[in-house]
């Protein structure tokens, strides 16, 4: 199973409503959502088609990042699926500061003490392991995603084998650059290959910030350049990501020519490949278009064209 974990942005919530229609039917996609700001017609729509299409799926209701950090009252009063929709979780993110009896006390007030939970550790304190073991043996923990920080705590890891059959492996392999003009620096790199393991390795999933990352920030800005990532199997199936940039990187002008110039140089790479993804086909038409959709929508296809490429191995 692959648990693709996304922030409640208006264009990662597009990107997964327009991913609705291909991995319904499919429990191997089973996507999180942690919200980031107060309702939106686009987050009321993209719960409506998970919905319709009946996808498995997580909203976090304890906020780490944006405008409801910790806001566990607002998140499940107004941004969880209507009560007739059964098909999902909540998730709880737990932190160094993340107090679970406060956070059990807490539902029981909400009235959600009974939901189906996916736990997602950041990390796992000595002095809080009993409380954390306790937690799970007394709610409905449906799977619990695990950081990198704990693949070398073995100690940890058996001890929630005992109580959990649902360890998912969480990881962030984009390496995120501080300006787009230094994704030249290393244009085709190594992405992950938790697809082919995770099994292997004895878990029962796996989870990434897709081509995201974990690194959040609130404001837009003008780019000095523009960058297009996209992922793609190699011979052996691991999946390797190319950065497309662009190459008038002096200014902030002209942000349309910059997309042109790093859009070309995608299309000769997918062309060469045979690549037919849905985002593909997409930037195939912007490219014979000559339109610059703005980089919320390159963001879009970016992240729709992964969760493809790991619906394609999963099907």
């Amino acid at each position: 199973m692959y648990f693709p974990f996304l922030r409640g942005k208006q264009f990662e919530l597009i990107a997964l409503r327009e991913a609705a229609s291909f991995i319904a039917g499919n429990q191997a996609i089973r996507p999180i959502i942690e919200p980031v700001k107060k309702k939106t017609s686009t987050y009321i729509k993209t719960l409506e088609i998970l919905q319709a299409h009946n996808i498995n799926f997580t909203i976090v209701i304890n906020p780490s990042v944006g405008k409801l950090i910790q806001n566990i009252d607002y998140v499940c009063k107004n941004l969880l699926p209507v009560h007739t929709y059964d098909n999902f979780q909540i998730g709880i993110i737990v932190r160094s500061e993340t107090n679970l009896n406060i956070v059990a006390e807490k539902l029981d007030e909400l009235g959600v003490s009974k939901a189906p939970v996916v736990l997602i550790l950041e990390v796992v304190l000595d002095e809080s392991f009993e409380s954390l073991l306790s937690f799970i043996i007394n709610h409905n923990i449906t799977h619990v995603l695990t950081s990198p920080q704990m693949s070398g705590r073995r100690k940890v890891i058996r001890e929630l084998r005992k109580v959990s059959d649902g360890l998912v492996f969480m990881s962030d392999p984009f390496v995120k650059q501080l300006r787009n003009k230094d994704y030249n620096r290393d244009t085709d790199e190594f992405y992950s290959d938790e697809h082919l393991y995770f099994d292997e390795d004895g878990y029962m999933g796996y989870s990434d910030f897709l081509t995201i990352g974990k690194g959040y920030s609130e404001a837009g800005f003008s780019p000095y350049a523009v960058a297009i990532h996209l992922t793609y199997p190699n011979e052996e199936q691991e999946f390797r990501i190319r950065h497309f940039v662009s190459d008038s990187n002096e200014d902030i002008s002209d942000v349309a020519g910059k997309f042109e110039e790093a859009l070309d140089k995608l299309i000769l790479f997918i062309d060469e490949r045979g690549m037919e993804t849905r985002a593909c086909q997409e930037f195939r038409k912007l490219s014979g278009a000559g339109k610059y959709p703005g980089l919320g929508t390159v963001k879009k296809l970016s992240i729709l064209h992964h969760i493809e490429l790991v619906y394609n191995h999963f099907a």
